[in-house]
């Protein structure tokens, strides 16, 4: 399970991931193995390919933060 902080206003989170992935490809799977080191959102949402930050946050990084992923 990924150690996640979140400094307000979201714009500035970060995710720790402590721990090994467990296969798979999926959106969510990249993103923990990317926040291996403290990532924002705008990090994030380059590496997926995406430029809209607040859909990233709303489509991948609020699930992952509510133990989803």
């Amino acid at each position: 399970m990924p150690e996640m902080k979140i400094v307000a206003p979201f714009v500035n989170l970060t995710i720790w991931f402590n721990g090994l992935l467990n296969g798979g490809d999926t959106p969510s799977d990249r993103i923990l193995g990317f926040c291996r080191s403290p990532k924002n959102v705008a990090e994030i949402a380059e590496m997926l390919g995406i430029k809209d930050k607040k859909w990233v946050r709303k489509k991948y990084v609020l699930p992952l933060l509510q133990g989803g992923g």
